[in-house]
């Protein structure tokens, strides 16, 4: 099902709000990274690029308790009510003062396990104009509730913070809030863990070299039943294995880390995502990934940055956007690219944060931002309990010159079956 993006132009000047507010003291104010401004790109090129949580649940949704329960949440993290002002490296992120709205949708066409009958997902967030975040009530058999965010302004961990202080304040709690301005750059610069390795264009994808010319991304949810232990590390032996039926080559993983975990005491909405990189040689086991990924972050190599990365800040839009074009028309050519697959996994989800309202969440699942240079993106996320059962999230996104001529449904079904394969043996 072809679905369009509902989007406004974003290239225009900041709000005079906003400029007024850049005059004024004590306003939350963030500089814009490079990091930042390539997703910018990516929801130029592929919109919307947002964070999108959902939760599932019974009970009712009331607008009105929800939206002062937003205010209150967002006025403690105002990170998640900023807009965007200035020109290139000299853009920031400004507190609007406007809290991200709440809205209602009839969800009763939407499953919940792809994008057909969910055209509000497709709602683009303006980081000019804002808002940049929001919250919406579906409204079905099952009442749902999506948090949404452009991730140029947060990144999942940040959004997952804010989404616990609405339930504290739903529930007439205290909040926790977060008023750090700290990018991911000034906190890589603070550990000063130096540069990291650009690996070439050499990365083999997990369906084979693409097929048409289609726009879009496509995504589905799979939701199993039971714990499935080390789920990162088997689905990258799975996704390589995958690779190598289609070509010989090498094969890396991106798999995004939370920067927090190196500052306990940071308190933040931002995007502080960096992450690392590891390869699966045909002898790699799924115990070597984990060791791996465990050495990487106990060594801090999350932490490095790109030599030079921040220079692009000041690189007009419209140039990054014609070299992107360029770079992806070579990367197709050649059937090599940057990476194979991101995952990213935020790991086991208690529902009991998220209660109040008179809505009681009883499972969780990501929608990953879509990124058309990707071959292959994975979210993960596990929820449950001992009562009810456990139950374990995977959406997998793919651009459909991917997964075209049946390669998704493939896919998804080999890595399901995999996963299962793992788990009984």
């Amino acid at each position: 099902m072809a679905v369009t993006a509902h989007c406004s132009d974003q290239a225009g000047t900041a709000n005079p709000e906003i400029k007024f507010l850049l005059n004024m003291q004590k306003i939350y104010t963030r500089q814009l990274t490079t990091n930042e401004r390539t997703f910018l790109m990516a929801d130029a090129i592929c919109p919307p690029f947002v964070n999108q949580y959902v939760l599932e649940g019974e009970g009712e949704l009331d607008k009105g308790r929800w939206q002062k329960a937003v205010d209150e949440a967002s006025a403690a993290n105002p990170g998640m009510r900023v807009a965007l002002t200035g020109v290139l490296g000299f853009s920031k992120w400004v507190d609007s003062g406007n809290a991200p709205p709440v809205r209602e949708v009839d969800g009763s066409a939407w499953g919940g396990f792809g994008p057909e009958g969910g055209s509000f997902l497709y709602d683009c967030l303006d980081a000019r104009k804002g808002p940049t975040a929001e919250v919406v009530l579906i409204h079905g058999k099952r009442p749902r509730v999506l948090f949404r965010s452009l991730h140029a302004t947060a990144d999942g961990r940040g959004q997952l913070y804010w989404m616990k202080d609405i339930f504290r304040a739903l529930n007439g709690k205290p909040l926790s809030g977060s008023l750090s301005t700290l990018t991911e750059y000034q906190v890589a610069k603070r550990f000063n863990m130096g540069f990291r390795k650009k690996y070439p264009d050499e990365h083999i994808p997990p369906t084979g070299r693409v097929i048409g010319n289609e726009p879009g991304v496509v995504w589905k949810r799979v939701q199993l039943t039971g714990k499935y232990p080390k789920i990162l590390p088997q689905l990258c032996i799975l996704l390589a294995k995958e690779a190598w039926k289609h070509a010989n080559g090498v094969v890396r993983f991106g798999i995004p880390a939370d920067m927090r975990l190196h500052d306990r005491k940071l308190k933040s909405t931002a995007n502080l995502t960096c992450g690392v990189v590891l390869e699966v040689r045909p002898d790699t086991t799924p115990d070597d990934v984990e060791k791996e990924i465990l050495r990487q972050l106990q060594e801090k190599e999350d932490l490095k940055l790109y030599r030079g990365e921040d220079l692009f800040r000041y690189v007009p839009m419209w140039l990054m956007k014609r070299e992107y074009y360029k770079l992806m028309d070579k990367r197709h050519k050649k059937g090599l690219y940057n990476i194979t697959a991101y995952l990213s996994n935020m790991g086991y989800v208690q529902m009991g944060p998220f209660q109040g309202g008179g809505f009681k969440a009883t499972s969780f699942f990501p929608i990953t931002p879509y990124a058309e240079p990707l071959p292959c993106f994975i979210g993960l996320a596990s929820h449950g309990n001992e009562e009810n059962g456990f139950f374990q999230e995977i959406v997998l996104t793919m651009p459909k010159i991917f997964a075209s001529n049946g390669r998704f449904d493939t896919l998804l079904d080999r890595l399901q079956h995999g996963l299962e394969e793992f788990v009984k043996a």
